[in-house]
């Protein structure tokens, strides 16, 4: 359409109950004037009444076969590192976080081990690692993976669609006692963490990754700060008063506490700034000013008003701003 010089409307349902956002382009997404706050309205009374989204409860997942996977383990073993067989308390454990690890067992096996000097293990021992709890008794910053869904929207518009490349940046900009401690999502995408992936990630400098059944929670509350792409847990930083480095273009990248990623940005300026809450709360109400009423694609059980009240409100939003009597939500030029 933008090659066609054709107008275009872009229309998401957000996080908040019972409002969407609007844009024009993929490059306005997230960024919008945070001065103009319709002061009839009290949207939220804190900001952390908008983390709607809650994650899945942060558990180590026994798999509904663990013999089976005590099998996989134990068959993989005995074809690379025998020994290992006869502490069951290590292959259990090991099986116990399977879900991490590629589902296709051959995977397992690095072909590009050699080149890399590594041991043909190491690449499976990187997936089926076990949480050290003193980990979040250091300093560190906290790097959630992108998910394949992250990924879809994302790609379009960054360089950063290489996540490696935005952790590669991320190390140089922390000091050397501070760990970048990385998490995939619980139990899926582990099929796109390659073994290339694993060679690469392994080369950055203190990168550590954790099992996914650790608690997010538990890390965002440890960490000096959140960095992440376009990953919803860098919202859900914001609402627990940490601060985010960007790499990508989330929706709350204009929020207060959101720092763009930049050649000149300094760590001390994340790590150290406190996250001023009240300012958090002004931006949001900034935002949600320029959000719009209703539900895009309404389920019966969410709806404050019926079915027929939603659509005829909803189209109505969009023939105005289709017809520009009411301007969008993200407009980097307002």
């Amino acid at each position: 359409a933008q090659a066609n010089d054709l107008e275009i409307l872009i229309l998401e349902q957000s996080i908040f109950m019972g409002r969407f956002f609007s844009y024009r382009s993929l490059p306005e997404f997230g960024r919008f004037a945070t001065n103009r706050i319709d002061a009839n309205k009290s949207w939220l009374r804190n900001a952390s009444e908008c983390s709607v989204n809650q994650d899945p409860e942060q558990r180590v997942l026994h798999a509904t076969n663990i013999y089976k996977d005590v099998l996989k383990v134990a068959w993989f073993l005995l074809t690379t590192r025998p020994l290992k067989l006869f502490n069951p308390k290590y292959v259990i454990r090991r099986a116990q976080h399977l879900q991490d690890a590629p589902s296709d067992v051959r995977k397992w096996q690095d072909q590009f081990a050699r080149f890399f000097y590594c041991e043909s293990t190491d690449y499976f021992e990187f997936f089926t690692n076990e949480f050290d709890e003193n980990l979040v008794q250091q300093k560190f910053v906290f790097f959630p993976l992108q998910s394949r869904a992250n990924f879809n929207t994302e790609i379009l518009t960054n360089r950063y669609a290489d996540q490696l490349l935005a952790i590669e940046k991320l190390s140089t900009l922390i000091p050397n006692d501070c760990k970048i401690v990385v998490k995939n999502d619980l139990g899926y995408e582990a099929d796109y963490l390659t073994p290339m992936f694993f060679h690469r990630i392994k080369r950055i400098r203190n990168v550590v990754r954790v099992p996914s059944c650790v608690d997010t929670d538990q890390l965002i509350n440890g960490c000096q700060f959140v960095a992440t792409i376009n990953s919803h847990l860098g919202w859900k930083a914001l609402t627990r008063n940490k601060n985010v480095l960007i790499f990508g273009s989330p929706w709350y990248r204009s929020l207060s506490g959101a720092f763009p990623y930049q050649n000149q940005i300094q760590y001390d300026n994340i790590a150290t700034t406190p996250v001023a809450k009240s300012k958090l709360e002004q931006t949001v109400q900034a935002l949600l000013s320029r959000s719009h009423d209703g539900f895009l694609l309404p389920k019966s059980n969410s709806l404050q008003k019926s079915a027929k009240e939603n659509a005829q409100g909803v189209a109505t939003t969009i023939v105005d701003l289709i017809r520009r009597r009411v301007a969008t939500t993200f407009d980097h030029s307002n």
